[in-house]
């Protein structure tokens, strides 16, 4: 491999780790913050018809966002497994 080549696999490594990190910490918060939110939502206080479409619509765009994530990820995964041939 080129140094050229060695330099590229460089930096998807790094931005690949600095994703993973990020993920795992998102994993972390996110988890906590939705027993929050399960915890919260049973106050009598959500009740009006707007509040549950602002929180319906925020967690259906997060759902959203997730399948989406999940597709690129295995786009990328799958690409790289058919351009090294495995």
């Amino acid at each position: 491999m080129s140094q050229k080549g060695q330099g590229h696999v460089a930096v998807i490594e790094k931005k690949t780790i600095a994703l993973q990190y990020d993920l795992t910490k998102i994993l972390k918060s996110s988890d906590e913050d939705l027993k929050e939110l399960l915890r919260l939502i049973k106050d009598p206080g959500i009740t009006t018809p707007a509040e549950f479409a602002l929180m319906i619509g925020i967690l259906d765009a997060l759902a959203l966002q997730l399948n989406s994530f999940g597709g690129l990820r295995e786009t990328l995964v799958n690409a790289t497994r058919q351009i090294v041939g495995k």
